[in-house]
């Protein structure tokens, strides 16, 4: 062999020692016999005249939706734009890893009475991410910017990128961010491939700290989000409400991406069914 050629190789063999952990993951490989995702029943799963179910199988990149008409419908993102926030704040350097601790500001976001325990303290990113600590991530896109926030926005091509309603909350009532499932489904569907637009390690780290708990004994990454149907102040005040729930769930023979939303009475009737609906959507994808 040339000294040219072990020089080529000698290099080769110490970058893949050095390759750091975040590196890109491939695509899912495709199974050595793949089959098509089960047919569902969308009834069954509560999502014959309300709500909505995009998925992937992120193998052989099969789609199937609940209905067509609603998984194209236009819906603020609520606190699943955490995932974005935190990509941004991960990229930027704001954030440098899982448990980077993210601040409280007191003084510019007073803890209110719908807030969940733990919003109004400073918390780990995998912890606020965990509880959705709405205050943390305000204070993030503040951090962020708003020049910054509406490069990334259309870098990532999210939604109809509207800022309107204020850099820190444009993502929330009253805010005029909107997005549809089938294109959160297509950002879960790059985030898990680590194909985003964003550093590789940004990508690692977000997909960490969007681990769940198993659902019917299967891993579930996602991130959750809620508001009210209608605009007003508290997100979480009487009236209807629509839950979002986007992610991927990884079974024994294949992974399959999700972007899902539910509507119903009130925050907890809708809690309820997002979860059932995940639950049982995840026993049809599984199978016996």
């Amino acid at each position: 062999m040339s000294p040219v050629r072990l020089v080529v190789v000698a290099l080769a063999v110490s970058a893949a020692a050095c390759a750091p952990p975040w590196a890109p993951r491939n695509p899912a490989p495709h199974p050595t016999d793949p089959r098509p995702l089960p047919p569902l029943d969308w009834g069954a799963l509560g999502l014959a005249d309300a709500g909505c179910v995009a998925l992937r199988d992120l193998a052989t990149r099969e789609v199937q939706v609940s209905s067509a008409e609603r998984c194209t419908m236009p819906r603020r993102p609520n606190s699943t734009f955490k995932i974005v926030n935190a990509l941004i704040g991960l990229d930027l350097g704001l954030l440098d890893g899982p448990d980077a601790i993210m601040r409280y500001d007191a003084a510019r976001y007073p803890a209110q009475p719908w807030w969940f325990d733990g919003w109004a303290q400073d918390q780990p990113l995998r912890e606020a991410m965990r509880i959705s600590a709405v205050p943390l991530f305000r204070k993030l896109a503040l951090d962020i910017g708003a020049a910054r926030m509406a490069d990334y926005l259309a870098r990532l091509g999210y939604g109809n990128q509207d800022m309107s309603g204020g850099v820190d909350g444009f993502w929330l009532s009253p805010g005029g961010l909107r997005i549809t499932a089938g294109d959160q489904l297509e950002l879960i569907t790059q985030l898990h491939d680590g194909k985003l637009p964003v550093s590789a390690r940004a990508q690692e780290i977000v997909r960490e700290v969007l681990r769940k708990d198993d659902v019917v004994g299967h891993p579930l990454y996602g991130k959750t989000g809620s508001g009210g149907l209608e605009d007003r102040d508290d997100a979480f005040g009487e009236g209807p409400m629509v839950g979002w729930l986007v992610g991927w769930v990884e079974l024994p023979d294949r992974t399959v991406a999700f972007a899902l939303w539910v509507e119903d009475e009130s925050y907890d009737a809708m809690a309820a069914r997002r979860a059932e609906t995940i639950e049982g959507l995840v026993r049809a994808l599984a199978g016996p």
